[in-house]
């Protein structure tokens, strides 16, 4: 399908990144705020006792299949492209089912999945993965590494002529007009049930996927222009960081997953996404990943094999949730930065132990948490660097209210600042603002709080799991495209 660089993916497994950046990025994956995005280089087959791009390796079947002369052929895009210009009576839809033929002999005669998307797969801190290719390798992963699930009702597919059957778990969509009914029938539930794989180029199950260039253009011209019946799908991109493996720089479907993740130009400045791309450096993907790395001002290049990635991703998350969770800090589990959409916890360091209470029931919850860990004085870049996570980044701010935070003697500390940050964004009518009350008696009222935040919503610690749980819808609203409105 999308172009793969020529080469094989036992190459030197060397990935040029630090130890700091790989624990930044598994910190994102378990506040559930990265979306990987798992392209045609991590679908492998063995061939001679090496993992070889399935891809590639189908290259020659087809175009025997097609009729085309022996060649050198690279990719099943260079065979469809070279079938449909030079064969007479010869379309994608054709095309199509000759390569969906091999697909599903491979899968039949194979059904381990590739050593990468097992790795992937293995990740529990992936809720929602995306495929931007039509076999079942990937859902075989999933079946394979999560227990329970049901393809049946936990894979998506968009298809540019809309699916011919409702999808089981789709959700009804009486929003939207008759002739986008059938696309809504692609579009993800709000919330997930459970791990979810969304194939965003068809899949074999479909009458018809792209097979080559203009095929894809013309599916995600169709994507776009159906885009109010795939909302939650395009919300999830956007809200997330994007992890893309295996999806050459050179191939420009990867620089519409960074344009509809963001909603804006690629190289304008995007203060609050860090998305990532794991790619081996070559003649044909240096000019993509100099662009990326110096025109986007928001993409980290991981230089490196991308199986190779995937699987040291795996044994790193492995090995953090064999025992380093359960014995570290909890605020080890913290990144740097607030994750985009996440939940900004305002509190006094007196109220540490509550805090981390707090901070383990929302990340226990899979809800997206920051907070301040370190110990800095105000003012220059510190300032505009908070303000901007507490105004753009996050989607609620809670304020841990206590006897300490209350008492007059505090006024001045930094948390009030934050506060007042918080108190701009806020407009009645909607939530962001939320109150934790903490060893205050019932029916404490709040003098040390921002006047414009006085009627906002109010929860006691002694309701945790309450107000968990309503945090945690929040944030489900929130990752819908939803105002949160209270």
């Amino acid at each position: 399908m999308n172009t793969v660089p020529d080469r094989t993916t036992d190459e030197a497994p060397t990935i040029h990144w630090t130890d700091d950046q790989w624990s930044d990025l598994i910190d994102h994956i378990a506040n559930h705020n990265v979306l990987p995005v798992i392209g045609p280089a991590l679908v492998t087959t063995v061939e001679g006792g090496v993992q070889r791009p399935l891809y590639e390796a189908l290259a020659g079947p087809l175009a025997q299949k097609l009729g085309l002369p022996n060649g050198d052929w690279r990719n099943t895009m260079q065979v469809a492209r070279e079938a449909v210009s030079r064969l007479p009576n010869m379309n994608s839809g054709k095309v199509w089912e000759r390569l969906k033929g091999l697909l599903k002999a491979h899968d039949a005669a194979s059904p381990e999945p590739s050593p990468g998307l097992a790795a992937l797969a293995a990740i529990d801190g992936f809720d929602l993965l995306i495929a931007s290719t039509p076999d079942e390798q990937m859902v075989r992963a999933l079946q394979a590494a999560r227990t329970p699930f049901d393809s049946a009702r936990q894979v998506f597919y968009f298809c540019d002529r809309g699916r011919a059957t409702p999808h089981p778990a789709a959700p009804a969509r009486k929003d939207v007009s008759a002739q986008f009914q059938q696309y809504a029938n692609c579009d993800l539930p709000s919330p997930l049930n459970g791990v979810t794989l969304y194939q965003v180029m068809s899949s074999v199950h479909a009458p018809n996927a792209p097979v080559w260039e203009e095929d894809y253009m013309e599916y995600i011209c169709t994507l776009l222009e159906k885009s109010s019946a795939v909302e939650n799908l395009l919300s999830q991109l956007r809200s997330r960081d994007l992890l893309l493996i295996g999806a050459p720089s050179e191939d420009w479907i990867v620089r519409f997953f960074m344009r509809v993740a963001r909603g804006k130009r690629l190289s304008e400045d995007a203060p609050n996404a860090s998305h990532r791309f794991a790619e081996a450096r070559t003649v044909q993907s240096a000019p993509m990943l100099f662009f990326f790395e110096h025109a986007t001002r928001l993409t980290t290049v991981i230089e490196g094999n991308p199986v190779q990635f995937a699987l040291e991703l795996q044994r790193r998350w492995s090995q953090r949730a064999q025992g380093a969770i359960a014995t570290a800090n909890i605020f080890q589990r913290v990144g740097e930065r607030c994750p985009n959409g996440g939940v900004f916890i305002s509190y006094a360091r007196e109220d540490i132990t509550q805090v981390e209470s707090l901070v383990r029931a929302l990340l226990a919850a899979k809800v997206p948490v920051w907070l301040d860990k370190r110990e800095l004085e105000t003012g220059g870049n510190y300032d505009r660097a908070l303000q901007a996570e507490i105004k753009q980044a996050c989607c609620l701010f809670v304020s841990v209210v206590s006897p300490t935070t209350e008492d007059a003697a505090h006024a001045g500390r930094y948390l009030h600042r934050e506060r007042a940050w918080a108190a701009e964004r806020h407009v009645d009518g909607y939530v962001f603002y939320l109150k934790l009350l903490t060893g205050l008696a019932a029916g404490h009222r709040e003098s040390q709080e921002p006047a414009a935040v006085h009627q906002v919503q109010r929860h006691r610690f002694e309701d945790l799991t309450g107000f968990v749980q309503r945090v945690r819808e929040l944030v489900d609203d929130h990752r819908a495209g939803k105002r949160l409105k209270g």
